[in-house]
């Protein structure tokens, strides 16, 4: 498995708790927005110099990534959001529910919501050793949208993605 660089595993990890959070869904400004206008104004930036933004970029984005198409790293972001705002809207009662944390070693945070959502992040670069307990039964997994059936316990191998985070529904 090819893991991402840290600095990503943060950022998904950081999305991924503010779309968890309860009743906190943070809009922060998008890197596309922040490159377009840093390309727009030139060298470092110009304060006297002022670019249009093309404000139906994110309808048009995400949806691309609606109809299928492979998040490239720079949308990574915005599909995970997509995918996590889905998520909330299919489980509106999971989300009401509480916090149920799940045993799964020093290098991961994982939780249960509602007995319906099950989220783990790994907290460090490697890929982390262990595995996750108490998550038996069929699970779909909201990222990849594949339907899995897991054991009492499952290797963190073979539940994280690549960076480094699980999010599963159950099925």
């Amino acid at each position: 498995m090819v893991r991402a660089g840290r600095l990503g595993e943060v950022e998904q990890g950081h999305e991924l708790a503010h779309a968890h959070l309860p009743g906190v869904l943070a809009q922060d400004v998008d890197e596309l927005d922040a490159d377009r206008v840093a390309e727009g104004l030139g060298d470092r930036g110009h304060p006297d110099r002022v670019v249009a933004l093309d404000i139906g970029i994110h309808d048009r984005l995400a949806a691309r990534l609606a109809g299928g198409a492979t998040p490239t790293p720079e949308l990574r972001k915005l599909w995970l959001t997509t995918r996590l705002l889905g998520l909330r809207i299919r489980r509106p009662d999971a989300f009401a529910g509480a916090y149920e944390p799940l045993p799964a070693g020093d290098d991961v945070v994982a939780y249960r919501r509602g007995g319906e959502v099950v989220v783990a992040v790994g907290t460090r670069p490697d890929l982390p050793a262990g595995s996750l307990d108490g998550v038996q039964g069929r699970w779909r997994d909201v990222l990849s949208g594949d339907e899995r059936r897991l054991p009492l316990r499952v290797p963190l191998a073979e539940l994280l993605d690549e960076y480094g985070i699980a999010v599963l529904e159950r099925s």
